[in-house]
């Protein structure tokens, strides 16, 4: 009887265990800093389905949150073009490892004209869930 007891505690403490790495969403707001060019999106990738997918940004607004989740390791890329050529392209994840979130992210322009493409982690909570605004000007 002690061994049953043993072998189901055990059980019980890996499923709390993994249960605690298998969050991780990653939500992006896309803001359009432009003062009269609406931006639209490209090559998009996730490790999942983005919901609701990107689209485009109207002038100086911001969109509403899109996100991915893939478990121990999620991330979105995706570029956005202006009609004058400024385009950037972003990424935006959470990975875990060694017992700790980590929020990753980078912005670049890509475009035939230098656009300004940052991107900021807006909010953080608990089990890797991580909120970005990524930004072009």
């Amino acid at each position: 009887m002690l061994i049953r007891m043993t072998t189901i505690i055990a059980a019980v403490g890996v499923a709390v265990t993994s249960t605690a790495a298998s969050a991780g969403p990653v939500y992006v707001n896309v803001q359009n800093r432009l003062t009269t060019e609406q931006i639209d999106v490209d090559n998009t990738g996730s490790c999942g389905t983005i919901t609701p997918p990107l689209g485009s940004v109207a002038a100086q607004t911001t969109s509403a949150a899109s996100g991915a989740n893939c478990g121990v390791s999620s991330y979105m890329t995706f570029d956005y073009t202006a009609p004058s050529g400024k385009k950037c392209g972003f990424l935006a994840g959470s990975s875990y490892s060694g017992g700790t979130w980590q929020p990753q992210g980078s912005a670049k322009s890509k475009g035939s004209v230098k656009a300004t493409c940052k991107l900021y982690l807006a909010s953080s909570s608990g089990g890797g869930t991580y909120s970005f605004l990524a930004t072009l000007e």
